[in-house]
């Protein structure tokens, strides 16, 4: 998981995490719920939480690969205004 503010301020807070059994998907999901917000001031970039993301999917020590027959690759991006 990472967080930005503006088009240069990014932090991961979650590292890349192999969530393939139950277990596993609660350890993720206490990781995420137990981070701390780090970054709080400045606009918002969605170019560049695209870009950084791109950085942080190309350093990830795991693969994936696309089930369906498309050439498409989807991100999830979810924005928490608190």
């Amino acid at each position: 998981m990472m967080q930005w503010t503006g088009s240069e301020l990014h932090v991961q807070t979650v590292d890349w995490t192999l969530a393939k059994d139950e277990a596993s998907v609660k350890a993720l999901a206490d990781a995420i719920e137990g981070s701390n917000r780090q970054l709080f001031a400045g606009g918002t970039s969605i170019s560049g939480a695209i870009d950084y993301s791109r950085i942080l999917l190309t350093a990830a020590r795991f693969s994936a690969s696309v089930a369906s027959s498309t050439s498409r690759a989807t991100a999830s991006i979810i924005a928490d205004e608190r």
